[in-house]
């Protein structure tokens, strides 16, 4: 009986390691060269489903203020917020925007699906500027140089909103988003399901009988 116990959840093991393991699915803002970058240029939100080995996500971009757009240009980096204030930087994310302290542009993504967070990447960061990524109350990460930043596979909910938050900068000389890198969680196999639940029962009646 022993046996077949081992040799029962060896088998549940092995199914749940043939899921797909993690891999990346990357969306690229850029620049008016991405298929992204081109399709929010002058508008307030957009939807892009892309695959990877893990599975296949549609991410929604918003911008995080009323009366905003996205402005994508032919720069690299080139992927921001064009807003109609004096001194805007037109294909960046600038802080104190509006001329006004703590009013700041941004973007708010979410997913149809559980995803992990994996990295964002941004450009055009100067010695002042700063980024939050936020999940409700939780920040995710912090933002202050160029390049990539771990956002450490944080998991998140389908519908979940995280807000890309500019928090320090110049007004007129914003940021760029390049990319943002997520991972499709992983699902069990329904033959590993099915497997682990036949095993829970044949427990349950093991111990009825003794």
């Amino acid at each position: 009986m022993k046996t077949l116990i081992l040799c029962s959840v060896m088998a549940v093991a092995g199914l749940l390691a043939a899921t797909p393991a993690s891999a990346d699915i990357v969306y690229e803002f850029f620049n008016n060269g991405t298929t992204i970058g081109a399709a929010l240029d002058g508008q307030a939100s957009g939807s892009f489903t892309q695959s990877g080995p893990s599975g296949t996500a549609t991410l929604t971009a918003m911008t995080s203020l009323a009366g905003e757009v996205f402005n994508s240009t032919g720069s690299n980096p080139g992927f921001g917020i064009n807003q109609s204030a004096s001194n805007d930087d037109t294909d960046g994310f600038d802080f104190d925007e509006l001329g006004g302290p703590g009013v700041a542009e941004g973007l708010i993504l979410s997913f149809d699906t559980n995803v992990l967070l994996e990295s964002i990447s941004v450009g055009s960061f100067s010695s002042t500027d700063e980024v939050q990524v936020l999940v409700g109350g939780t920040t995710v990460a912090t933002i202050n140089s160029t390049g990539a930043t771990s956002l450490n596979g944080f998991a998140l909910s389908a519908g979940t909103s995280v807000l890309i938050n500019t928090t320090a900068g110049t007004y007129g000389n914003g940021w760029s988003l390049n990319s943002f890198d997520v991972t499709v969680e992983a699902v069990p196999e329904p033959g590993a399901v099915m497997l682990l639940g036949l095993f829970s029962l044949g427990a349950v009646s093991r111990r009825r009988r003794s």
